[in-house]
């Protein structure tokens, strides 16, 4: 227990870190990746 807990905080705060950026990124960018598939359905599709 003692070993696993040292290891798992640092893990954890990455995760919450990434996601959120992550998150954010395609949340700004997500009418632009609809719009870009979208497209390519309409073009190819």
């Amino acid at each position: 227990m003692a070993k696993t807990e040292p290891e798992l905080t640092p893990e954890r705060g990455r995760k919450k870190r990434e996601p959120g950026l992550a998150g954010l990124v395609l949340l700004s960018n997500l009418p632009l990746l609809i719009a870009v598939v979208a497209w390519l359905l309409w073009r190819y599709g």
